[in-house]
């Protein structure tokens, strides 16, 4: 309802402004990429996720080849959401900053992986093939096209499975470039969110300065936009790349908000975003 008109429309303020952030040099890191290049490291932002976080850490390390290391960033839980994701075999990162973006950055910064996945704590399904899938989508050629990569999401609860919402979210992945920046669309670009369990190479996640923590909300797709201006050596421009594989995640929220709570929700959020609050 209407949640998705102003998810939308947040999205289309967030292409009609100009991407920030600069590439800088982080030549020492490329050479560190050679080595660590193939493995994953699975970072997931929480606060007080108690509920749910052990069940998301067993199923990422459960993945066949495993993953390097599962990094849960606690932004400062009163629940047991840190003792819980150690001991489910997490390792636990208390973030100075609360926020997403924030927490994911720090995530980033103490990964040892060279490829990084980004998950949201409620996150209730994940290819088996999750690692196989990244290394097949980030080659190690340094001039490959893609960038970046994500999953077909769907959003369900115990009550009900948001098919709408969960089809939305697919398919404004491709409108949203394809009407307000079509030369780049046909360039590569998509835009992908939280839900959609995003990945990219750790050196190019660094060149573009991570996710931008003046963001309470469209955080990872000003990312995309970043990350598709990322040029190399073959192409200007590099392409998002959507994935058939599902992901699924929570729709508790929803279930708890209802339409028109969320809805208010996210209008503040959107127009504290657009005017730079």
């Amino acid at each position: 309802g209407g949640v998705l008109i102003i998810l939308t429309y947040s999205a289309i303020l967030l292409l009609l402004s100009p991407a920030s952030a600069t590439a800088k040099d982080h030549s020492e890191e490329e050479a560190c990429e050679v080595s660590k290049v193939g493995e994953v490291s699975v970072i997931i932002p929480a606060l007080n996720e108690a509920a749910v976080i052990a069940s998301t850490v067993a199923r990422v390390l459960a993945m066949i080849p495993p993953v390097a290391e599962v990094i849960v960033v606690d932004g400062g839980s009163s629940d047991a959401t840190s003792w819980l994701a150690a001991k489910a075999g997490a390792r636990v990162l208390k973030c100075p900053t609360r926020g997403r973006a924030a927490q994911m950055n720090y995530g980033a910064q103490h990964a040892k992986g060279g490829m990084l996945c980004f998950m949201h704590a409620d996150t209730l399904h994940i290819p088996t093939e999750t690692v196989s899938l990244i290394r097949d989508t980030l080659t190690e050629d340094p001039a490959s096209h893609t960038v970046c990569g994500g999953f077909r999401p769907i959003i369900l609860s115990a009550k009900k499975t948001y098919w709408g919402l969960s089809i939305h979210n697919y398919v404004k992945s491709f409108y949203l470039p394809m009407l307000f920046q079509p030369v780049d669309f046909c360039q590569g670009l998509r835009l992908l969110f939280g839900d959609q369990v995003m990945f990219c190479k750790q050196n190019d996640f660094k060149k573009v300065n991570g996710f931008n923590e003046q963001l309470a909300l469209m955080e990872d797709a000003d990312l995309c936009l970043r990350l598709h201006a990322l040029s190399n050596s073959k192409h200007k421009r590099r392409a998002i790349k959507v994935l058939s594989e599902r992901v699924e995640t929570s729709g508790r929220r929803f279930d708890e908000w209802g339409s028109w709570k969320a809805t208010y929700i996210h209008f503040r959020i959107g127009l504290s975003w657009y005017w730079g609050a």
